[in-house]
């Protein structure tokens, strides 16, 4: 599906007011690259914006590099079949995981949750892990030369011009169309279609059938 697909899709009754190329067509395509980013990192076609990363731990090392991460979605370490968890609290604030829920921050460590995280902190195998900028850092230090599965959500390049190919696939052509729709309407000033497309969308996104 190309950037143009959305643009010639969008509503005939806003085109009226908003054509396919010139300034208008550039207003559009700034609306279908915002939702072709919301849709690659929160709707059924989200998967197509992740990878697999292998990481080779080297004993005595805990800081590596990851590439191209918005976030860690999952770290597993492929060698003994064991699944990490996010660490909370190292830098006082929320961990990733629950910073994609909207949590505002940690809630305080119970006694049991403090004992527990410390005896895994001392045990023979990786247990956690955090993403400091572009690299992951694993906890307890690594005393085993496992080979970790980093599962990421990816960064979305920006898309600029009517030609470009999106990765969401010709299947997602209604719900991105319903994206643009709805910030078109928005920008015209036309409330009860904002309130429509919007609903429409929200729908699309999460792989409901709209008819």
């Amino acid at each position: 599906m190309l950037v143009s697909d959305v643009v010639n899709s969008t509503s005939t009754d806003f085109r009226t007011l908003l054509g396919n190329t010139g300034s208008d067509a550039a207003i559009i395509i700034s609306w279908v690259d915002r939702v072709h980013k919301q849709c690659l990192h929160s709707s059924v076609y989200s998967h197509l914006n992740r990878s697999v990363q292998t990481v080779a731990m080297v004993v005595g090392t805990s800081s590596y590099a990851v590439t191209a991460v918005r976030r860690i979605v999952n770290v597993y370490n492929r060698s003994i079949d064991r699944i990490l968890t996010p660490i909370a609290g190292i830098a006082g604030q929320a961990p990733e995981s629950e910073q994609v829920e909207g949590a505002a921050g940690v809630q305080p460590m119970g006694l049991n949750d403090r004992a527990d995280m410390q005896a895994r902190l001392g045990s023979r195998f990786t247990e956690f892990y955090m993403k400091v900028g572009s690299n992951i850092v694993i906890y307890p230090t690594p005393t085993r030369t496992d080979t970790l599965e980093v599962t990421s959500e990816l960064n979305v390049t920006t898309v600029n011009a009517l030609g470009t190919t999106l990765t969401i696939p010709d299947d997602g052509l209604d719900m991105m169309v319903a994206g643009v729709n709805m910030y078109m309407a928005q920008y015209l000033g036309r409330a009860q279609d904002v309130q429509n497309w919007a609903g429409i969308y929200a729908k699309l996104m999460q792989g409901e059938l709209v008819v």
